[in-house]
C-alpha cells in the first residue's frame, strides 16, 4: 500500500487559489445573467459572451500556475519508508521505524462543495501536512489529497503504522 500527493512548495499557492476562484465565480456570474437572454438587447448579450470567454480563459490560465505551483515534488510513503521525490528523482528518504513522531492532518479535496468554496473565498483554505520528527529534529511537508482514494490510502497507512506501534499523530 502507498500513498503518493503533490507538495505544495511555495505558500502564495493558496493566495493564488482564492484569485482562481474569484475568477472561476465571474463565469457563473455571466452564465445567470444569461438565464433572462430572451430579453437581452443583442449588444448586451455579445459583451456578456466576450466576458465569458476571457473569464474562461484567465480560469485555464491560473489553473496553469496553480498545477506549476506543485508538480514538482512529491511525497510517497508506505508501511516502511517516507520519500520525497522530484520529477520522478529520489531527494530524500527517511526509514518509518527510525522516526519518533509523525503528525499528519489530511483534508480531501480544496473546494469540494458551495460551502468550502466561500471559506476559500474568505481565506479560510484547509491545509494537509505531514509532519515528521526524528531525534528532535521536525520537517513539515504540506501536500494536496486529489481524490477520497488518495484519503482511503492515507487513513490506512496511518493504521498500519500505528499497529507497527509508530507514534502517529492525526490532527483533525
Amino acid at each position: 500500500m502507498m500513498f503518493k500527493a503533490k507538495i505544495i512548495e511555495d505558500i502564495s499557492l493558496y493566495q493564488k487559489l482564492r484569485k482562481q476562484i474569484f475568477w472561476a465565480l465571474i463565469p457563473l456570474g455571466v452564465l445567470s445573467f444569461f438565464t433572462n437572454v430572451a430579453q437581452m438587447p443583442l449588444i448586451l448579450f455579445i459583451f456578456s459572451c466576450v466576458i465569458l470567454v476571457v473569464a474562461l480563459i484567465a480560469v485555464r490560465k491560473k489553473r496553469y500556475i496553480f498545477e506549476n505551483l506543485t508538480l514538482d515534488k512529491t511525497i510517497e510513503a508506505d508501511i516502511s519508508n517516507l520519500t520525497i521525490k522530484e520529477k520522478g528523482d529520489e531527494i530524500v528518504s527517511f526509514s518509518i521505524s527510525e522516526l519518533d513522531k509523525i503528525t499528519i492532518k489530511s483534508v480531501v479535496d480544496i473546494g469540494e462543495g458551495a460551502t468550502d468554496l466561500i471559506n476559500i473565498a474568505k481565506g479560510n483554505i484547509p491545509t494537509s501536512f505531514m509532519e515528521i520528527e526524528k531525534k528532535g529534529h521536525k520537517e513539515r511537508f504540506e501536500f494536496i489529497i486529489e481524490s477520497h482514494y488518495m484519503m482511503v490510502q492515507i487513513n490506512k497507512l496511518i493504521e498500519q503504522w500505528k499497529a507497527n506501534q509508530l507514534q502517529v499523530d492525526k490532527v483533525i
